[in-house]
């Protein structure tokens, strides 16, 4: 019998190991601060941060979210203190997963099905290079611009919908199905 699990405190929350749940909905309350690389599975549940995500080291940590048919969502900034930018975040699930505000990481994967994405904003940058496997909807710059560090592709989606302007610095920008451009411009910069 799946119930749901509140994670947090006054003082934030540190996570070093991995999280594991029978379908249970998971909701982080205050600020999360990897000080591991984390592996959460719900099984099927919702995943919430209800505040900011950061790592304890630049790039150190890696946050991988197995949530089955479930919801994944950051309403907080990722990465977003000094130091604090996560390694990679690698998400699995056939569910929505929502950016809510900024997002700055090292590296994103996305899979798993018909889950529809949303990043908000990543005016500081995504590193690597980004790949979106969802059969879903991609919505890109909602709050603002996305730069894509080492590139994005984005073939298997139904539909790219970019609202704010998306960039790449180092890598190409992939987009092999329908594509809405609103408002938004699309540049890819050679830095070299």
């Amino acid at each position: 019998f799946p119930v749901t699990i509140h994670i947090g405190g006054q003082l934030g929350t540190q996570i070093s190991g991995d999280i594991v749940t029978q379908g249970s909905d998971i909701i982080y309350s205050s600020a999360v601060i990897l000080v591991g690389n984390v592996l959460m599975n719900s099984n099927g549940g919702n995943i919430t941060f209800e505040a900011s995500v950061n790592g304890q080291t630049p790039g150190g940590q890696e946050l991988e979210i197995l949530a089955g048919a479930g919801q994944v969502e950051f309403k907080g900034d990722v990465g977003m203190t000094p130091g604090g930018v996560p390694g990679e975040i690698i998400l699995t699930t056939a569910g929505t997963v929502n950016f809510a505000e900024v997002l700055n990481v090292g590296g994103l994967t996305v899979s798993g099905g018909v889950g529809n994405i949303t990043i908000a904003q990543a005016n500081e940058s995504i590193g690597g290079q980004t790949i979106f496997n969802n059969t879903g909807t991609v919505t890109l710059g909602r709050l603002g611009a996305v730069n894509f560090v080492n590139g994005v592709e984005a073939i298997a989606p139904s539909q790219v919908i970019l609202i704010g302007n998306v960039t790449a610095q180092g890598g190409d920008i992939i987009l092999g199905t329908a594509v809405r451009v609103s408002g938004a411009s699309v540049r890819y910069r050679d830095w070299e």
